[in-house]
C-alpha cells in the first residue's frame, strides 16, 4: 500500500456519509470502539462504526469503486478496514478520538440536540468557497446537508468567470461526458476549503440539475443540445450520475436507476428525509401553459419515490418523533399570489399538483413539525407553507402546515431581480405580496445553521462578504424559530 504521502489528497480526506443505525444499544460506551462490518449491497464498500451515548454511527466512503489503486483512511481519526477485515490505518487513539468527537459535537446525545449547516449551489468560477472554509471553523456541528449543485456543468465564463482569481473548471468547456464529469468533480476537490469541509464533517447530500445540466428533468435538460453534439441524454444522465456516485459520499442503492432518495434518523429526535426532486420529474412548462400547470398528474418525484416519502413521514410520525425535515432541491412555498403566472415552473409552483399531494398528506395523517430544507434559489428565504398564503391564512401561523429554510448560494450569483440596481425595491415588493414570507436576503452568499432540539428548530443565516477575495470572514443575518406544534416561523 502506498505511503500517506503519496495518496492522492482529493479522494483521501472524506469523512463520508453519516449513518445513525440504531437509536439506542444499552448502556454508554465511553471506550468508543470501532468496529468493522461489510455494507450489504453496496460493492466492496467496508465501513467503520463506533457508539456513544447510546447511539451509533457508521462512516460510509463512496469512493472504493472508483478506479482508486490503494486502501484510503478516513482523516476524522477512524480506521478504515481491507476487504479481508484487517484494519489500514488508525489515525490517532480511542481516548483522543473521543476527546475530539466531544469538542466537535460530531456524535451527540441525539435526543437533546442536533445542530447542521445546510449549503447549496457551489460554483467553483464565480468565487472562492468562503462558506465552507466558515464552517470548517465552527466545532458546533454534527454534518454538513448539501442540498444540490455541489458542482456546476458550464463551462469556464458561462456562469462565472474564474481566470481572474485561477478558479477555470476542468473542462473549461461544458460537462458533458463521464471523463468531462469526473474532471469537474477533481476540479472541485482541488479547493482547500472544500477539502477541509470534507475532512472534518460529514456531507449528507443530494443532487440538482447542475450535477447534471442547467434544468434537467427524467428526459432532458434546458442545457442539453442534442443538435450542438452533446449526444443522447440517457447516456449524459448516466454518466453524470455515475460520476456523483463515484466523487460524493453517499449510500448507494442496489435498486437500478436513479435511486438518491433515503432517510437519516438521529435518535428519537429528528428524521431527515432526503429527496430527489430533479432526476425523476417531468417536463418543466411553459407559466403561460395553463393547462400544463393544471394537471394533476404531473410529478416532481416520480410514484414510486412520493410513495416512499409518504410512508417515511408516516412513520416519523406514528413514532412520535419530534421533528420531520425534508432535505429537498427546490422553493417549496407557493410565490405566485392570485391573478399572476408563475416566475420559476422548474420549483415546485411549477408542479402545483403535486405539491398539493403532499400538503393533502400532510393533512390528512395529521403530520406535524414539518421543515423543508431546501437550495437553488441563490437568496435566503424562510416561510411558513399554507396551502394558500393569500385564502385562509393569517400571519400569526394559523393555516399554516409546516416551514421552510433556503440556504443561499456558497458562491453562485445571486437572482438578477435582487442583484439589479432595483434590487431593494424588488425585496420590499416580495415582501408585501408573500404574507408567508418572515425572512428575506435576496443577494447574500452564505449557508444556515439549523438547530433542533425537541422544542423548537432553529434556523440562523451566515454571510460571507465577497465571494471573489478569498477569506474565512463571515456576518451574521436574521434568525428564526419554529416551535413545536407551531408550523409557524417567529424572528429569534
Amino acid at each position: 500500500m502506498p505511503s500517506r504521502a503519496s495518496r492522492k489528497p482529493l479522494l483521501a480526506t472524506s469523512s463520508g456519509e453519516l449513518m445513525p443505525v440504531a437509536a439506542r444499544l444499552g448502556p454508554r460506551d465511553d471506550a468508543v470502539r470501532p468496529r468493522y462490518e461489510r455494507m450489504e449491497g453496496i460493492r466492496d464498500l467496508w465501513i467503520a462504526s463506533l457508539k456513544l451515548h447510546r447511539v451509533q454511527y457508521v462512516f460510509v466512503s463512496a469512493l472504493s469503486a472508483y478506479e482508486i489503486g490503494y486502501e484510503w483512511h478516513n482523516d476524522r481519526g477512524f480506521p478504515i478496514a481491507r476487504a479481508d477485515g484487517t484494519v489500514v490505518e488508525y489515525v490517532g487513539v480511542a481516548e483522543d478520538i473521543t476527546e475530539r468527537l466531544k469538542a466537535e459535537r460530531a456524535v451527540i446525545d441525539a435526543e437533546e440536540r442536533m445542530r447542521f449547516a445546510l449549503v447549496s449551489c457551489s460554483n467553483y468560477p464565480a468565487g472562492f468557497f468562503n462558506v465552507y472554509a466558515s464552517i470548517a471553523k465552527r466545532a458546533d456541528l454534527d454534518a454538513i446537508v448539501h442540498v444540490g449543485d455541489y458542482i456546476y456543468e458550464f463551462g469556464e465564463g458561462e456562469y462565472g468567470a474564474g481566470a481572474a482569481i485561477n478558479r477555470i473548471p476542468q473542462p473549461a468547456r461544458e460537462s458533458i461526458s463521464l471523463a468531462d464529469y469526473r474532471a469537474r468533480y477533481g476540479t472541485y476537490r482541488t479547493d482547500p476549503d472544500l477539502q477541509e469541509a470534507h475532512r472534518l464533517f460529514p456531507f449528507i447530500a443530494v443532487w440538482d440539475d447542475h450535477e447534471l445540466a442547467n434544468d434537467a428533468w427524467a428526459g432532458g435538460a434546458v442545457n442539453h443540445n442534442p443538435e450542438k453534439g452533446e449526444g443522447d441524454w440517457a447516456a449524459r444522465k448516466a454518466a453524470g450520475y455515475k460520476a456523483y456516485l463515484e466523487w460524493m459520499p453517499i449510500r448507494e442503492s442496489s435498486e437500478p436507476g436513479i435511486h438518491l432518495f433515503r432517510t437519516f434518523r438521529f435518535g428519537g429526535l429528528v428524521d431527515l428525509v432526503m429527496l430527489d426532486t430533479r432526476a425523476l420529474r417531468d417536463r418543466q412548462v411553459a407559466s403561460t401553459n395553463a393547462a400544463g400547470l393544471a394537471d394533476p398528474h404531473r410529478t416532481l418525484m416520480g410514484a414510486a419515490q412520493e410513495a416512499w416519502m409518504f410512508d417515511e413521514l408516516r412513520a416519523s410520525q406514528r413514532a412520535n418523533t419530534p421533528w420531520r425535515l425534508l432535505g429537498q432541491q427546490i422553493m417549496f412555498a407557493p410565490i405566485t399570489p392570485p391573478g399572476t403566472r408563475p416566475t420559476n415552473t422548474d420549483a415546485w409552483d411549477g408542479y402545483p399538483a403535486q405539491r398539493g399531494r403532499v400538503l393533502d398528506f400532510v393533512e390528512r395523517e395529521g403530520i406535524r413539525d414539518l421543515v423543508i430544507l431546501t437550495g437553488d434559489a441563490h437568496s435566503s428565504w424562510g416561510f411558513d407553507i399554507p396551502r394558500n398564503p393569500w385564502n385562509g391564512y393569517r400571519q400569526a401561523g394559523a393555516g399554516s402546515l409546516a416551514v421552510e429554510f433556503v440556504t443561499p448560494a456558497i458562491s453562485s450569483p445571486p437572482p438578477a431581480m435582487f442583484g439589479s440596481p432595483n434590487g431593494t425595491e424588488a425585496a420590499a415588493a416580495v415582501r408585501v405580496a408573500l404574507p408567508h414570507l418572515k425572512y428575506l436576503d435576496g443577494v447574500r452568499r452564505g449557508y444556515v445553521v439549523v438547530d433542533v432540539t425537541p422544542m423548537a428548530v432553529r434556523a440562523n443565516w451566515y454571510f460571507s462578504p465577497d465571494v471573489r477575495v478569498h477569506s474565512d470572514a463571515e456576518v451574521a443575518g436574521g434568525s428564526v424559530v419554529c416551535e413545536r406544534g407551531s408550523a409557524h416561523l417567529q424572528m429569534a
